[in-house]
């Protein structure tokens, strides 16, 4: 029976891990004052065939010849349930050895962008504006189109992509800004900048339904816009004055417009 005691501090049993994670190891080491003294000869930690030497640094005390070590290993390519060995050796060759058993985790890799192609050159105005929103499933989007319609697309997971007309021809202004909001399940809202400077909106709730958040002459005609949904059915929404103000709405029973800065404060 070794008389060499041997502790391990850390890694923590079940410690989880990545190919490629550097652990460091530490503890402590003991050897055996007595009729035939023992001392630490050196300190191994070792998983799964990758073995270091750990440093030792003599601590003492006045009953064992005591040593802290440390070492910094790499996690090799493995997976699963795996044991760090740490393996004292005293200067006689006894050997005492303790193992931690630590979770090696599968890498993940993450899945390369795929590239797909919504709109033919020339579908959108340069400096176009687009918005999009993540749905519980799918997603889906809209731009601002050269003939100045509003355009749409959605997806969901395994399907192919879905295109629609939010708005006609001649709706939006081609150099102004859209924005949309999700509000959980299939709900959302869209607001974009008119052809006339209005500010114009639909929302979804089984079908599209629209309406006029602010009339002619509210917006920028290359101002954008930008809103939130704040839980339930209260939202806010910002645009650009054709003044350079910042104007806004929010909707809580009913929407209600106000000045959030005045002539000149936004370019």
């Amino acid at each position: 029976m070794s008389r060499l005691t041997l502790q391990v501090h850390a890694p923590q049993p079940n410690a989880l891990l990545m190919p490629g994670d550097v652990i460091t190891v530490t503890g402590v080491a003991a050897g055996f004052r007595g009729a035939e003294p023992v001392s630490i000869d050196s300190v191994t930690v070792a998983l799964a065939g990758v073995q270091v030497d750990a440093t030792l640094k003599r601590v003492p005390r006045p009953a064992v010849l005591t040593k802290q070590f440390e070492a910094n290993l790499t996690v090799p390519a493995v997976v699963g349930i795996q044991q760090v060995v740490v393996a004292a050796v005293g200067d006689n060759q006894e050997t005492v050895e303790v193992d931690v058993p630590v979770v090696v985790r599968t890498p993940v890799v993450p899945m390369p962008w795929a590239n797909s192609q919504l709109a033919a050159p020339g579908s959108l105005p340069a400096g176009a504006r687009l918005t999009a929103i993540a749905k519980p499933v799918g997603c889906e989007l809209w731009w601002i189109g050269t003939d100045g319609a509003v355009n749409g697309f959605w997806s969901e997971p395994g399907t192919a992509w879905s295109s629609y007309q939010l708005a006609g021809p001649g709706s939006a202004a081609a150099a102004g800004g859209i924005s949309a909001i999700s509000k959980g399940g299939d709900v959302m809202e869209v607001w974009w900048i008119g052809f006339d400077g209005s500010v114009q909106a639909t929302y979804h709730d089984g079908y599209w339904l629209p309406y006029t958040l602010a009339g002619a002459g509210s917006a920028s005609l290359s101002g954008g816009i930008s809103g939130i949904w704040k839980g339930g059915d209260v939202m806010e929404a910002w645009w650009i004055g054709p003044d350079g103000s910042v104007q806004a709405a929010y909707h809580e029973g009913e929407w209600r417009t106000y000045t959030l800065a005045g002539a000149g404060s936004a370019s």
